[in-house]
């Protein structure tokens, strides 16, 4: 999400995380203090420890998942507020450890009433496995040897390439939010509906409760991935992935579950094949790459001897030149190179004139 607000359970009171009615100590007037959830409209606010809350905050942001507004009746002051974010929460069991051998809501301790109002409720178990445990363990690792890594050894290379799909993924993502708005069919209807009707006749007292709520979850699981895909329609397969995702959250599916993963990896796998084909498209907004390209301009201007005059394709091609010895490195697009080009002309460090494909020194 372009934006994102994160706070915490034990630190956030209801008014915070919704609005408050403040004094302004200057003009004596009652004034409207906007809270964490009005502040991500159009994002997404992340709780953790969202059990640490008390039972009369978290009652302050029903009718934000519900409705997606704020309404205030105090002071004086009647006001509806936008408040049109994804919530991101996060918590702990009550016994410190999941106990699987009680219900969701004894584990959760949180009523139903507000966990009704999530899309999906992910439970997440420390399960002892050594493939598992070796791989966290990498992971951690690998990010305190990048945190330990000066910026001169990382002109290499893995580091770029994640840079890189992180950018692709973020403008695919919200290309499909903001550009994409497909239409949901008659027979996706059909199909939504009686996918509904299953998952209320397989419900019983293990389960969470499964209410008309769940009929709009279905609805927006399913749109998210049409709007992925970049489809114009929802179709049945939609509908299909948005079934198997909330049984698994819900029944604990192991069939399903392993349907899904084996979605998601072949998903991967389109994904990368699609990066690979637009990689060279994609505007990596890094500083280090951005200070090489105005270290090279600058050395390719005070060596010309024609006023320092540069011409982008010369440019292009030293910057991937100085690529030579680091084969898995990324090479410079010119949508990077423009991009930057742009931004120091702005800058008014060069006059860049695009129709000829010239730099022209200030």
């Amino acid at each position: 999400a372009p934006l994102a607000i994160s706070t915490t359970g034990r630190g956030s009171s209801g008014v915070g995380l919704t609005a408050s009615i403040g004094h302004d100590t200057e003009t004596g007037e009652r004034r409207l203090e906007a809270g964490a959830v009005i502040l991500a409209d159009r994002g997404v606010v992340c709780i953790d420890e969202f059990d640490k809350m008390s039972t009369g905050d978290r009652i302050a942001i029903h009718e934000v998942m519900e409705q997606q507004t704020v309404t205030l009746a105090k002071a004086g002051i009647h006001a509806t507020l936008n408040a049109r974010c994804a919530v991101l929460a996060a918590a702990n069991p009550i016994y410190g450890q999941y106990d699987i051998n009680k219900r969701p809501q004894e584990n959760i301790g949180l009523p139903d009433s507000l966990l009704s109002r999530f899309d999906l409720i992910i439970l997440t178990l420390d399960d002892i496995n050594a493939v598992k445990d070796q791989a966290i363990a990498e992971h951690v690792l690998h990010l305190h040897r990048r945190s330990g890594i000066s910026s001169a050894d990382t002109n290499t290379i893995s580091d770029n390439q994640d840079t890189s799909r992180i950018a692709w993924f973020q403008n695919r993502i919200l290309f499909a939010k903001y550009q994409i708005q497909p239409k949901l069919t008659d027979e996706a209807r059909s199909c939504i509906a009686n996918l509904y009707a299953e998952l209320r006749s397989r419900a019983d007292d293990r389960t969470l409760p499964i209410t008309a709520r769940c009929l709009e979850s279905l609805i927006r699981l399913a749109t998210a991935h049409a709007k992925i895909h970049h489809s114009e329609n929802i179709s049945i397969s939609d509908c299909d992935f948005a079934f198997n995702i909330l049984s698994t959250t819900i029944f604990g599916d192991s069939d399903t579950k392993e349907a899904i993963t084996a979605e998601n990896n072949n998903d991967i796998e389109q994904a990368r094949e699609q990066i690979d084909i637009e990689m060279n498209d994609v505007v990596v907004h890094e500083p280090r790459r951005e200070n090489i390209i105005s270290q090279t301009l600058a050395q390719l201007q005070q060596a010309d001897v024609s006023d320092g005059i540069v011409s982008v394709n010369n440019l292009l091609v030293a910057l991937n030149a100085t690529l030579s010895d680091s084969p898995n490195a990324i090479e410079f697009s010119s949508a990077e190179v423009d991009s930057v080009l742009k931004k120091l002309a702005d800058q008014n460090r060069i006059m860049y004139d695009e129709e000829h494909g010239e730099i022209h020194a200030c």
